[in-house]
C-alpha cells in the first residue's frame, strides 16, 4: 500500500501550500482588520508599509547588511 502514503504526502503538502499562499494574499492585500473562525487579527499597516518602504530603499542602494537591523 506505498500509494496512500504519496496521497496523504500529497495532502499535507497541498493543504501547508495553501495556507502559505492564503497568508501571503493577506499580508499583500494590507487589510486593518481579519476575521476569520472567530479569530480577529488587527493590523497597522502604516508601519508595515513604512518598513517595507525602508527595505526597498536600501535594496536600492545596495547595502544589503542594514537589512537585517
Amino acid at each position: 500500500m506505498p500509494m496512500t502514503d504519496v496521497v496523504i504526502m500529497f495532502i499535507v503538502t497541498s493543504g501547508i501550500g495553501c495556507v502559505l499562499t492564503i497568508a501571503r494574499l493577506l499580508y499583500k492585500s494590507k487589510c486593518i482588520s481579519v476575521e476569520c473562525c472567530g479569530c480577529k487579527i488587527v493590523r497597522n499597516t502604516e508601519v508595515e508599509q513604512t518598513e517595507d518602504l525602508r527595505r526597498l530603499e536600501i535594496i536600492n542602494r545596495g547595502d544589503n547588511e542594514s537589512i537585517l537591523t
